[in-house]
């Protein structure tokens, strides 16, 4: 229903800068072939701690964020509680994939952007304030259906965007990563967890033929050659993971404070 040429999705627990749209405006304006901005999201609770900034992926399509830019900088996607898009995007790729419901629904849709030569930014004046977990009530380990969301979308999103020769590189290093974790929840008492992750590679090979289709839609929309579109993915880290996985179970956001390890387009 909305008429601008600027679309903003905004999460029902956040807060925000009285300056948040005009610096995402400001933002749009002046970065060419931009298409999508994420706000700078800090915790709702101490206003200093960083909630989520900059966001990248790994070549296998595990996402991390890394602590705030004092510029707009390039990433790999916007996180979707707080982020703007344009008009052009959606007219150009379709809105957020509505199979996903949670989970990777943002970093499909940002890469189908860069599928179509549109240009992700993070903008560090457009703050905004975030009670992560306030919408769901639970941290992540604790809602076992996000957890099947998370691992059955990672590959729909991988799937359905990268080009066949890559997918068929990554994608049976993926699954051998889920299985690795699936064991270590078994080993480490967290039955429930390791359900949860087999689950959702289920729901993939029950859907993929749906999932085919959407590959088939997404891959009409590219302009852009998967070689251009993985400099700003950085290689897998199994350091990363570890921390990440330690970090969510323990109620926590990892987000590193080393400089992102990719190129700038």
């Amino acid at each position: 229903m909305a008429k601008g040429d600027v679309l903003v999705c905004l999460s029902n627990d956040m807060e925000v800068d009285p300056r948040w749209l005009k610096e995402l405006a400001l933002t749009i304006a002046k970065i060419p072939r931009i298409g999508i901005v994420q706000c700078n999201s800090f915790s709702m609770w101490d206003r200093r701690t960083s909630d989520s900034a900059m966001n990248y992926l790994d070549k296998l399509g595990y996402a991390y964020g890394y602590i705030p830019a004092k510029e707009p900088t390039e990433v790999f996607f916007a996180e979707g509680m707080a982020f703007a898009f344009t008009r052009k995007v959606i007219e150009e790729i379709g809105m957020l994939d509505d199979y996903y419901f949670m989970e990777y629904d943002d970093m499909d849709f940002s890469w189908r952007a860069r599928l179509a030569g549109y240009r992700v930014f993070f903008a560090p004046s457009a703050r905004v304030y975030h009670a992560r977990g306030g919408t769901v009530g639970a941290t992540y380990f604790d809602r076992l259906p996000n957890i099947t969301w998370y691992v059955r979308n990672h590959y729909v999103t991988l799937i359905k965007n990268y080009q066949l020769r890559n997918l068929l590189k990554v994608l049976p290093l993926s699954i051998s990563i889920e299985a690795a974790k699936t064991v270590y929840f078994l080993l480490n008492g967290n039955a429930k967890t390791a359900i949860a992750t087999i689950k959702g590679l289920l729901q993939a090979l029950r859907d993929f033929k749906i999932i085919l289709k959407k590959r088939k839609e997404t891959q009409q929309v590219r302009k852009v050659p998967d070689t251009e579109v993985m400099k700003l993915m950085h290689p897998f880290n199994l350091r990363f993971l570890i921390s990440f996985i330690a970090s969510q179970s323990a109620g926590k956001r990892f987000i590193s404070n080393i400089k992102p390890p990719v190129e700038a387009i």
